[in-house]
Parts: C-alpha cells; structure tokens; sequence
C-alpha cells in the first residue's frame, strides 16, 4: 500500500505498509528476514507520523521550507542522500522531500544541485513573495501547458497555476 523511505539523523529506515490476506501477509516475513514486523499500533502510529510529518514540521519550523523533488526510481536514493537529514521518499514513484530549518538553505540547495527537478512546495509567505519556487520547468513543462490548454483554451480555471507558469 505504501513504499517509504525515511532519512532521520540516525540513518535510514524503508518503511512497507502491506495489505491483504493472510496467505499474503505471511510472505513479507519469510522473504524480508531481516524486516521489523511492527505490531499493529506501532505501525500505526508510524504511518500517521509519516502523514503529519510535514505539516508538523512547518509547526515546529516556521521560518523552514520542504522542497519536492521528482526523480526516476533508480534516482531516488541519490537524492535523498543529497538531502539533508530529515527528508522522505515516496519511493515507489520517485517523489522526494527534504525538511530544512531555513527557507534560504532550500534555495541555496537547489542552487548547489541545478540537476534536480523540483520545487519549494511550502516556506513562509515572505520568502515565497521575494524568491523563485519553482526555477526550472523540465522539458515536459510544454505537454503541460498544451493539455491545459486542450481543457481551458480561455484561460478561465486556475490562471497563475504552477508558480504563475501557466
């Protein structure tokens, strides 16, 4: 049901929520020997931090910022090894999220790192109004506008959508 990876300052830590029958279920500890099988309040409670992480952060940072960035698969583990700790991986679809203190040190980030095809998807309004978020549309960027284009050729719905690119 869900494939993620965590990066804490401790190490990392692939996080498998598996659903089915018991036939099922009973595969993942024969075949994963060396995974933790968490009871099920405690993988509860797992999968809720991992959900509220973000805006729990943002809580506890107000002046940080959380970047997303896309990669393919095989790419995911070098980004997040790029990232600084904390930041998680949907890793079953190569969406990848780093946590910073500072809303300046995820754009010095993705300075540092022009390969990466992202954005800074939350940091406080003041810096959002004086800095690019999104710098560098990747070449699917044209397809994008052409099918929004396909649905909404007056520019009616959602005008200024996608850091005012389309």
């Amino acid at each position: 049901m869900a494939v993620d990876l965590r990066k804490a300052e401790d190490g990392f830590a692939l996080m498998v929520q598996a659903g089915g029958g018991t036939a099922i279920l009973d595969r993942y500890p024969r075949e994963l020997r060396s995974a933790d099988v968490l009871e099920e309040h405690v993988e509860h409670e797992a999968w809720r931090e991992i959900r509220q992480f973000t805006p729990s952060w943002l809580m506890t940072h107000p002046g940080g910022a959380v970047v997303r960035i896309s990669t393919v698969l095989s790419g995911v583990g070098t980004i997040m090894d790029q990232l600084p700790a904390p930041a998680i991986a949907r890793a079953a679809n190569g969406v990848c999220y780093g946590y910073f203190s500072e809303a300046a040190q995820a754009s010095e980030w993705f300075t540092a790192h022009p390969e990466a095809r992202g954005v800074i998807e939350y940091a406080p309004q003041d810096f959002r109004e004086q800095h690019e978020l999104w710098r560098q549309p990747g070449p699917d960027f044209s397809i994008m506008k052409k099918v929004k284009n396909m649905f909404d050729g007056g520019n009616l719905l959602n005008r200024g959508r996608l850091y005012g690119r389309i």
